[in-house]
């Protein structure tokens, strides 16, 4: 059997190229950043007073005065709240794809769509810098590089939707159509990025830009259409949860691409309060993987977002109740005395040291209750049990016990899960998850015939908590009803019985033929004169 959580047709990264992508991933992310937040105070200056220097590319302005006021008109605000606001807004961009990246660079280790997640989250957050690069002046090199980041992080990023979660293709039949698109695509950006430097000319690409929009649109309606097939026919229950607010990140992206191709066919030009929402829609995208990551274990980092959302909160309330606490000691100590105290300090802290347990337990049930899987853990087993009886009797072995491990893991939040099988006094590993580190601590029999039975061990739970007997009960119920399909004992217990059945037919034929005999020389006896 496969082990659980290593899935069969994907491809891992091990040794000196995962490290060498990963330092190169993340270096490029750290001197995206570092360029476009050492460009800003330059960036104000020049937008601030005018002296924008006009940048064109392939005949289009991109970048001077002109377009900073107008941008400014029409938002209706002055020219320094609009670049506040500007920037703002590329900030807010910036920091969800990159946050959501680093996170995956950070718990990915060698899953290659992990990585392919974090390539595509850093490309598109980079977009969001080329207004303030533009404006400035920055070292040889950097603009063509953020530039070139920019125009083919569009055909990588249409492949990983399409990929999502699991980085498997289906239905087999889009795999033509998305190719296709992809690499027009891919022609286009390159084609359009070359016109912009000037080093081909102008009109290379006009001919073919009108084939852009139809691509896209052609693109995200297979992405649609795909994820929804997936969806109903072949994710499991964890990566239907998974995708659900990603679809939906997707489907609204889909309807702003249309709304975008029919005002351009319509020959209307979008408000500008339009364009800054559609800009930032782009955003739904890292929040969903970002949901998905919290919520769902996508990426196995949920228990880090949980910690950090307990002990950042407790931190600033400790630290709030500290000061507040000293200064009112303080304050009563010198109404008393007339003089501070050091007994104060020490006051203080210890009632503070006395509140932190009790706030840290109340933030992780906040914490706990706003991102937990919303199903109750019982009701969740008890409907998948219900499935295994229905279908027991058809369905492959390996995967009911796969299918049970996943179920259970998800809906307790376990620390990973194994499952054994019990030979005599042998215990032998069956299945395990990636995080299951043999520290159990719920475990419920699997029956079996004769002394061959089995185990489901679960971890501890991410969020600290002890597992309840309702729990227990679910586990046993569903262990009870993959006992069937995973089978064992059965067949020693079918040699066994058909040993016996041999032996006693054996004995049957041999009794029938004796008695036949006898039966033979009595006829003969009777027929002889």
């Amino acid at each position: 059997m496969r082990t659980l959580g290593v899935d069969k047709r994907g491809r891992r990264w091990n040794g000196v190229g995962l490290r060498i992508a990963r330092a190169l991933l993340v270096l490029v992310a750290l001197a995206l950043l570092a360029i476009w937040i050492g460009s800003l105070p330059e960036y104000f200056r020049r937008a601030s007073t005018l002296t924008i220097a006009t940048l064109e590319r392939a005949g289009v302005v991109v970048a001077s005065n002109e377009m900073i006021q107008e941008a400014a008109i029409a938002r209706s605000l002055s020219l320094a709240s609009y670049l506040i606001y500007e920037t703002g807004l590329s900030l807010l961009s910036i920091g969800v794809f990159f946050g959501v990246a680093g996170l995956i660079i950070w718990r990915a280790k060698s899953s290659w769509f992990g990585w392919l997640t974090a390539l595509v989250l850093v490309g598109l957050g980079a977009t969001f810098m080329t207004q303030v690069v533009h404006v400035v002046t920055p070292p040889a090199g950097v603009l063509p590089a953020i530039e070139v980041v920019g125009w083919l992080v569009w055909p990588v990023m249409f492949l990983w939707i399409y990929l999502f979660p699991s980085g498997r293709a289906a239905p087999r039949w889009t795999r033509t159509p998305v190719g296709i698109i992809l690499a027009g695509l891919g022609i286009l950006d390159v084609v359009g990025f070359l016109a912009s430097f000037g080093w081909l000319p102008t009109e290379a690409g006009g001919p073919l830009s009108a084939l852009g929009p139809v691509f896209s649109v052609g693109m995200l309606g297979l992405i649609v259409y795909s994820q929804i097939y997936r969806y109903r026919h072949s994710y499991s229950s964890v990566e239907r949860e998974q995708v659900k607010w990603f679809v939906f990140a997707i489907v609204v992206l889909f309807a702003e691409v249309i709304l975008l191709v029919i005002a351009g066919l319509l020959g209307t030009q979008p408000s500008a309060m339009f364009q800054d929402v559609s800009g930032e829609l782009l955003v739904l995208l890292p929040l969903s993987v970002g949901f998905a990551v919290l919520r769902y274990r996508l990426y196995d980092i949920d228990l880090i977002i949980n910690r950090t959302l307990v002990y950042v909160p407790l931190t600033a309330i400790v630290a709030g109740l500290m000061a507040a606490g000293v200064k009112l000691s303080q304050t009563a100590f010198v109404a008393m005395t007339g003089k501070e105290s050091d007994v104060a300090v020490v006051a203080a802290t210890f009632v503070v040291v006395s509140l932190s347990t009790p706030i840290r337990n109340r933030l992780q049930v906040l914490v706990d209750r706003s991102f937990k899987d919303g199903g109750d853990a019982e009701r969740r087993l008890g409907h998948f049990t219900e499935r295994v009886r229905e279908v027991i009797e058809v369905v492959d072995p390996g995967r009911v016990g796969r299918r049970a491990l996943d179920e259970c893991i998800a809906a307790l939040g376990a620390k990973g899960g194994a499952l054994y099988r019990v030979q005599g006094k042998q215990r032998i590993l069956v299945l395990k998850s990636d995080e299951w580190r043999e520290s159990a601590q719920l475990e419920v029999s699997i029956p079996g015939e004769g002394a061959d039975s089995g185990i489901l061990s679960l971890g501890g739970r991410n969020s600290g908590a002890p597992y309840s007997a309702g729990d227990r009960r679910a586990v046993e119920s569903l262990a009870n009803a993959i006992a069937p399909a995973l089978g064992w004992g059965k067949a020693q217990a079918a040699a066994k019985r058909g040993s016996t059945g041999a032996s006693n037919t054996g004995g049957s034929a041999r009794a029938r033929q004796r008695k036949g005999g006898r039966m033979g020389k009595t006829d003969a006896g009777r027929r002889a004169p």
